[in-house]
């Protein structure tokens, strides 16, 4: 007996958004409708429901093949020389700098808007 047969007045829920984009990459504000097999972690099967869902290096797609090319200490000592350094350096600076922008605009936005 199908699951159709089972339940034949159940109709299937589809997210809808009433509120208008933002823009058009971003789309609505907090609407995020699940994408079917995009992310393991909204998959829920008799194991997720049992354990809850754990990362695992599996789900990161991290395989021993591929570990030390994610790894900084299992690179050559070419890749530690001075002008490799300095442009980790500044990326990892830019980034932070990024990351403390953002966190200003968000602070400026919360005292602007009472939230």
């Amino acid at each position: 007996m199908s699951a159709s047969s089972m339940h034949p007045g159940l109709v299937p829920y589809h997210l809808h958004c009433d509120r208008p984009p933002l823009t058009a990459e971003l789309g609505p504000p907090d609407y995020y409708p699940l994408v079917p097999g995009g992310c393991p972690e909204d998959t829920i099967d008799a194991s997720t429901l049992a354990t809850g869902y754990k990362w695992v290096p599996e789900s990161l797609r991290i395989t021993e093949a591929n570990e030390p090319l994610l790894s900084l200490t299992c690179h050559n000592a070419a890749y530690w020389d001075k002008h490799n350094a300095q442009a980790l350096r500044q990326c990892v600076y830019s980034r932070l700098k990024g990351v403390h922008k953002q966190r200003l605009a968000k602070k400026k936005a919360e005292l602007q808007y009472d939230v």
